[in-house]
Formats: C-alpha cells, structure tokens, sequence
C-alpha cells in the first residue's frame, strides 16, 4: 500500500473540513437588493413575499389569477423583467393527481415538498417548516405551532429572514387539470401556525402574490474592504476547521525536523 505523507493528509483533511462547512449551510443565498437565489432549485425568490402590497400595487396584496399573472408579468425587479408565479409539476408522472393526500402521494394535500413543487420545496426543506398534519393524517405535528420565514445563508452562513410572508399564494398553471381553478400553495394560517397545504382553487379567489425567476442573480453586495466577504462559519464547521489547521501546522513542523 502506498504511503501518503502525513502532510498530504493533513491537507486532505482541510479540504474535507471546507467542504463539510459549505454543505452544512442551506440551500438559500441572500444576493442582496431584496433578492434570495435557490441552488438547489436554480430560482431566485423577492425577498418580499409582499411585494404587490408593500410596492403600493394593491391595497392588500390579494388578487385573482388573471390580475396576479399580470402583475408578475408586468413587475421590473433589480433590472430583470422575467418574473412569473411559483410553479407546480406533477409529482408522479406526467399528469397531476388531484386526490387529496397526506403523505405528499398525490399533488394535492399536505407533505408535498419535492422539487416539482417550488413553494413546497421551500416551506420544507429551505425553511424548514412543518406541515400541520403528518403523513397520517394526524395533526397538529410537533414543531407546526410556529412558522418559520428565517435561514441560514448558504455563502455567509448569516441568519436572513424574507419578509411579509402571507397565507396563500397563487402557483402555475391554470386550468390543468380543472378549468377555472389554479394551483395555490398555503404557508400558514392567521394565527401563525405553519400549515403547509398544496391547494386547487377557483380563479377568482383572492391570494397573495410571490415573484420568482429562473436562475441566478448577480450579487449586489459589495465587498468588504480588502477582499470578498467570506462569511461567518458555524461553530461545528470552525472546530473542525482548527482541527485540521493544527493537524497540518504539526506536520509541517514534524517535516522541518
């Protein structure tokens, strides 16, 4: 068996520890100017789930389908004139399943996080929020009595937050499968609690609006004096880090003797 020099392993061994600190992180990235960049979804959210309110666009944010589609259409943001609705795919195959579930089995109900949901992704596995009722039907679950708008920046490892989150919000497409009804997504109700429920609903209804684009944007933070910000490492991350450090100094130490 070849023999590594403990400095090589040493070396391994930082490198090991970098990597492990950058995927403890989230999947979120604040780029600055009121937006957040997704990388495992390769979207980037306003951060100002409100925007429609907040802008002065509408008095309480709320619009029909046809009005939210054509405020996203119409909405320039940090220079970009891409905007759309949060999209839903079907999860199984290659047509929606509107049965209502628990388990995240059919497109409809509660638990469904996947990817080819992108309000779901983010309510579960970016901000890490619990659905009110379990796989089983059974509620509320331990940890839903709060919703969650907060995360770990996956570049900085700073705590960020979006802001104005609101209670349902309107997804891609319409009038698939059922004409006159939309896709919709609820975060919470209005006593905070998280809720978590992938909805059908007519057309007319009320909702919030929630501006996403594909992919990422440039980052309009500039750098700290002397060099790229570099962030913040966890405590775990920065132990291991030291570990390795003094790992590599002895040997380094050991090599000169």
């Amino acid at each position: 068996m070849r023999n590594i020099p403990k400095s090589r392993i040493c070396q391994l061994a930082i490198v090991g520890c970098l990597l492990f600190s950058s995927a403890s992180y989230g999947a979120l990235i604040n780029r600055g100017g009121g937006m957040i960049y997704d990388d495992v979804l390769d979207i980037t959210w306003l951060q100002d789930a409100s925007y429609l309110r907040t802008s002065g666009a509408d008095a309480d944010g709320l619009a029909n389908y046809d009005g939210a589609t054509s405020w996203v259409d119409n909405l320039i943001f940090g220079g970009f004139d891409d905007w759309r609705l949060p999209t839903l795919l079907p999860g199984n195959g290659p047509s929606y399943n509107t049965a209502f579930s628990f388990d995240g089995s059919t497109d409809r109900g509660f638990n469904n996080d996947g990817s080819n949901n992108e309000m779901g992704h983010l309510f579960s596995n970016s901000l890490n929020n619990v659905s009110f009722f379990n796989a089983a039907g059974v509620g509320s679950q331990p940890g839903s009595d709060t919703f969650n708008s907060s995360f770990i920046d996956g570049e900085t490892g700073e705590l960020f937050s979006f802001e104005n989150i609101g209670i349902s919000y309107w997804a891609n497409p319409a009038n698939n499968p059922i004409s006159n009804a939309a896709w919709g997504f609820n975060f919470q109700n209005f006593n905070g609690i998280s809720t978590g429920e992938t909805q059908l609903l007519g057309l007319p209804s009320g909702l919030s609006v929630w501006a996403v684009r594909d992919g990422d944007v440039p980052s309009s933070i500039p750098p700290q004096t002397g060099g790229p910000t570099t962030g913040i490492p966890e405590p775990a991350s920065l132990g291991l880090f030291a570990f390795g450090l003094a790992g590599f100094l002895a040997a380094r130490k050991q090599n000169k003797v």
